[in-house]
């Protein structure tokens, strides 16, 4: 992994590449995991930054949040991203966003994605040469309940783990499950 700054077309970028040596057939599928709230204020939620994603279908989950093994198309669903618009408001599934999209056309040379927050003024821009990248912006403040067999077990989120995933926004490149 390595980690580079730098300037593209006159913006500040961080560029993120990610290479693997294995001596024998290994099933790969490199990722991140990077958070970004775009905003002033870090306590505002993503939810009114707009996004747009290039991706004509997406992988839908059960309710174990597990790929169903089909591919869908985005078109009519919460989960349009090819014309810009809020990641938040009437059009967001009731669990929010964790889900992988399958990427029109990845590469090097235009973003796959593509989101702003109108009260900064910032935009991230995304690239990547994976078939899919996934959004995690869920709809909760902490995490969902686990089944009375797991409670003992259970990770209690302090505080800050709870801002963490309400106001900020995950979007990883990585193969297509």
């Amino acid at each position: 992994m390595r980690y580079t700054l730098k300037e593209i077309h006159g913006n500040p970028a961080l560029k993120m590449e990610f290479a693997a040596t294995t001596d024998k057939p290994t099933i790969l599928n490199m990722t991140n995991h990077a958070y970004f709230n775009l905003a002033d204020d870090s306590s505002k939620p993503v939810f009114d930054d707009v996004a747009r994603i290039d991706a004509d279908a997406y992988i839908p989950y059960n309710d174990h949040n597990l790929p169903t093994g089909e591919i869908a198309p985005v078109a009519g669903t919460p989960f349009d991203f090819t014309t810009p618009h809020t990641i938040g408001g009437d059009r967001i599934p009731n669990r929010g966003y964790d889900h992988t999209f399958v990427l029109r056309a990845p590469g090097l040379k235009t973003p796959f994605a593509e989101v702003d927050d109108p009260s900064s003024g910032r935009t991230l821009q995304l690239y990547t040469t994976e078939p899919g990248a996934h959004l995690y912006a869920p709809r909760f403040t902490g995490f969902p309940p686990r089944p009375p067999e797991h409670r003992r077990q259970a990770f209690r989120p302090r505080q800050f783990h709870q801002r963490c995933l309400l106001h900020q926004v995950c979007r990883e490149p990585r193969g297509v499950p």
